[in-house]
């Protein structure tokens, strides 16, 4: 069994470097390496942030209204509050006109109500 054992570890090890996968030595980096390595990314970084800022500060050509989506949410906002409005108005005017009616009517009413109170339609029920 030995010699099975040490012929797999062989063959694992073979492949291995056939292959190319041997692991890689670590690379430590001094501290003015990595120093300059992140002064470099923070640049870059710097750089692309100070790209789009600019780009969002510049209007387009093309466009010469900026700020017409905020524009465009307002006057949606203010057409939804003045259609709120008048529909606020109209039913008040509707409650107003529905008022002016019953009033219109209390002397048909009356008539029929006063009759009613003098004449009291009576159903007796006689038990057998």
């Amino acid at each position: 069994m030995a010699k099975n054992e040490s012929s797999l570890h062989q063959k694992s090890g073979a492949s291995s470097t056939a292959k190319g996968t041997r692991r890689q030595p670590k690379h430590f980096l001094e501290q003015k390496e990595a120093l300059e390595l992140a002064a470099s990314i923070a640049s870059v970084q710097e750089g692309k942030a100070l790209s789009r800022a600019d780009k969002h500060r510049q209007p387009q050509p093309g466009n010469p209204h900026p700020d017409h989506k905020t524009q465009a949410k307002n006057s949606s906002k203010e057409r939804i509050k003045e259609k709120k409005a008048v529909l606020v108005a109209q039913r008040a005017r509707l409650k107003k006109a529905k008022a002016k009616q019953r009033k219109a009517y209390p002397s048909d009413d009356q008539d029929l109500t006063s009759s009613m109170t003098r004449n009291p339609i009576r159903k007796r029920v006689s038990f057998a």
